[in-house]
C-alpha cells in the first residue's frame, strides 16, 4: 500500500503550541508519532513524506532514533525546513524530490498524483482529474482551499491524527469530484 503524510516537524517544540498538538513535550509528540506511523505502515508500504520532516532537530538524531524507526520504504518531496539536513538523512529515502508524479490503478481506474509540500495554484492535469497532495499549511487549509480549483488533499499530520493516510483513502474521499475536499480527521 502507498501512504502519504507531512509536517511532522519531529523535535520541533513550538509547534506542539502552535498547532494545538496534544502532547506535553517533543519526546512524546515524537514517540506518538512513530507509533502511529508504525500502527498502519508496515516494512511492505511506500511512504511518501511530503516534507517538513524535523525543526531544529539534529538531522543525526532524526535519522538514528526517529526514521530509522520507521516501516516502510520512504520517499521524500523536500518541505521548507528539510534542505539543511538532506546530506545526513538522504540513505534514509529511496528517492528525494521538490516534486513528483504517481499513477496508482483502482477499481479499474488509474488515478493520477502530484505532490508537492506547499498547495499550489494550478498543477499539471489539474483539469483532467489529476489529484494534488500537499502539507505545509497544517490546520491553516481550508481557507485557503476554498478559494482554488481542482483537487486538493493537505496529508499535514495533524489533519491526520499523526497517521499516514493511504492511497486508497484518499482516492475514496475525492472520488471523481472536481471540488476542493480538505481533509479534517
Amino acid at each position: 500500500m502507498i501512504y502519504f503524510i507531512s509536517d511532522q516537524h519531529w523535535g520541533h517544540k513550538a509547534i506542539i503550541w502552535m498547532e494545538k498538538r496534544p502532547f506535553s513535550d517533543v519526546n512524546e509528540m515524537n514517540q506518538y508519532m512513530i507509533d502511529a506511523w508504525n500502527s498502519v505502515v508496515t516494512n511492505e508500504d511506500t511512504v511518501y513524506h511530503i516534507g517538513d520532516l524535523s525543526y531544529k532537530l539534529n538531522p543525526k538524531y532524526l535519522k538514528n532514533n526517529i526514521l530509522s524507526k520507521l516501516n516502510g520504504e520512504k520517499h521524500l518531496i523536500i518541505g521548507n525546513h528539510d534542505e539543511r539536513i538532506l546530506n545526513t538523512i538522504k540513505d534514509s529515502f529511496k528517492t528525494i524530490n521538490y516534486y513528483g508524479k504517481l499513477s496508482y490503478k483502482y477499481n479499474d481506474k488509474e488515478y493520477k498524483f502530484v505532490m508537492f509540500h506547499n498547495p499550489i495554484y494550478s498543477w499539471n492535469g489539474i483539469w483532467r482529474g489529476t489529484i494534488h497532495i500537499c502539507g505545509h499549511t497544517h490546520t491553516k487549509s481550508r481557507k485557503y482551499f476554498e478559494n482554488h480549483p481542482g483537487r486538493i488533499i493537505n496529508v499535514s499530520a495533524e489533519l491526520l491524527n499523526y497517521k499516514p493516510i493511504s492511497i486508497v483513502d484518499i482516492i475514496d474521499r475525492v472520488g471523481n469530484k472536481k471540488v476542493i475536499i480538505p481533509i479534517e480527521q
